[in-house]
């Protein structure tokens, strides 16, 4: 196993004509073990594998199974990003349920259910068959109709069908993690996931009964906790995975932990920006308010952490200005659509055009050349572009939760070659 040393380098990077990147000494004094990750997956591979096993399986872009080598790195991440974005597309769902949105809603349990769920089932299929993989599937989309049942109950009052939804989840954190033990062949215990699991169940709840409540900043806070939370579930199935199937890595180190890190705190973004440009189109102001501050004060802040562990902390600082400027430029083009104002749009998608530009060339500048900034321009672009298209669906009246959802699963693109460049970079590959 190789030692991933952190190592702040030198990186004089012009970002614009008022910021410039300052030069970092390096430093030796943190390390963490862990293995290489695996190569950047191409785009749109699916294979369902049988219930023989996964041996030498690799992922494709949307995070399907497919032939090749995978690492247990790799699958921590894989199931950290899709339930993460469950967590995130359930909030939604209750969120437009309470609002009495029920166009919203039904869009958003459509994504939650029928696009979230079903990538999950199916990574699970690619593992244990198609069999496992549909009664895992509607196991899976029993506990989101629990917790339907719980919104619906505890915003109207009735105690006694809340307290039963809550006692039904309860028995479900029993039930699933009494599955995982047995598809594991025991690897995974069902007293090593049980708490797991029911801690998902109680962070979850408690994020909807903020949103009953109407405090919507301590609802935003909760939900990208009990989100963060879903890490914990993801790196104790993967490392069962791979030591049932015999997979090569380590899904506890802390090469696997950054690497997952990376990609959902990418995906938390796309999610967080789509929450806060349709409250603001909407004009819910106290929303708008406490999603904008849950992603730039939250999930900003957390990424430019994970920049600065492995380049300093003046990197950490520059690039939070740098990731947070493109923020406002959504922002800036979201307000010109609510107002029509089309040369404030036109203007904030030339200055998004601009920025796509200037990050891939930091990307490249801060990697020495490990991902080229012809390689991670079009996938930033791509980024600019999915999520923009959120926000004209949001003024469309148009499903925006499908968009969102879509946009979130591209920035694994983003996230797997840039982690696999940072770790050429510092010794990990």
């Amino acid at each position: 196993m190789r030692t991933f040393l952190r190592r702040t380098r030198p990186a004089a990077v012009v970002l614009s004509a008022a910021l410039v990147l300052a030069a970092c000494t390096t430093t030796d004094d943190d390390t963490a073990d862990g293995t290489a990750p695996a190569e950047a997956p191409a785009e749109g591979d699916e294979d369902t594998d049988t219930d023989d096993g996964m041996d030498g399986m690799d992922h494709s872009e949307d995070g399907e199974a497919a032939d090749g080598d995978l690492t247990a790195e790799q699958i921590r991440t894989d199931l950290s990003h899709i339930l993460q974005e469950h967590v995130v597309f359930a909030a939604l769902a209750t969120d437009a349920a309470i609002a009495g949105n029920e166009e919203g809603f039904g869009q958003a349990a459509t994504a939650l259910t029928e696009g979230n769920s079903v990538r999950l089932a199916d990574y699970v299929g690619s593992v244990y068959g198609d069999e496992t993989r549909d009664v895992f599937l509607e196991l899976w989309n029993s506990h989101i109709d629990m917790f339907v049942r719980y919104t619906q109950a505890a915003a109207g009052g009735d105690q006694a069908a809340a307290d039963a939804a809550v006692e039904e989840l309860v028995e479900y954190s029993e039930t699933l993690a009494a599955v995982f033990d047995d598809v594991t062949d025991g690897a995974l215990p069902a007293e090593g996931s049980q708490p797991g699991i029911l801690e998902h169940v109680t962070s979850l709840k408690e994020a909807v009964d903020l949103q009953i409540a109407g405090d919507a900043d301590a609802a935003f806070t909760q939900l990208r906790e009990a989100a963060a939370h879903m890490d914990m579930l993801a790196v104790a199935l993967a490392g069962a995975i791979a030591e049932q199937h015999g997979i090569a890595g380590d899904a506890s180190s802390d090469l696997a932990a950054a690497r997952s890190k990376l990609n959902s705190l990418l995906a938390e973004h796309v999610w967080l920006a789509g929450a806060a440009t349709g409250n603001a189109l909407a004009g819910n102001d106290a929303a708008f308010g406490a999603a904008a501050a849950a992603l730039t004060e939250g999930n900003s802040a957390d990424l430019a952490a994970l920049v600065g562990q492995f380049y300093g902390e003046d990197t950490e600082a520059v690039f939070l200005d740098l990731w947070n400027s493109h923020i406002g430029m959504f922002v800036d083009y979201t307000t010109g659509v609510a107002t029509g104002d089309q040369d404030a749009q036109v203007q904030a998608v030339a200055e998004l055009t601009e920025y796509v530009a200037t990050l891939a060339s930091v990307f490249e500048s801060v990697t020495e050349g490990e991902l080229p900034a012809s390689a991670s321009a079009p996938l930033i672009e791509e980024h600019v572009l999915s999520t923009k298209a959120v926000v004209d669906a949001q003024a469309a009246g148009d499903d925006w939760y499908a968009a969102a959802l879509e946009a979130g699963q591209h920035m694994e693109m983003i996230a797997n070659p840039l982690f696999e460049a940072i770790a050429r970079q510092q010794g990990a590959a």
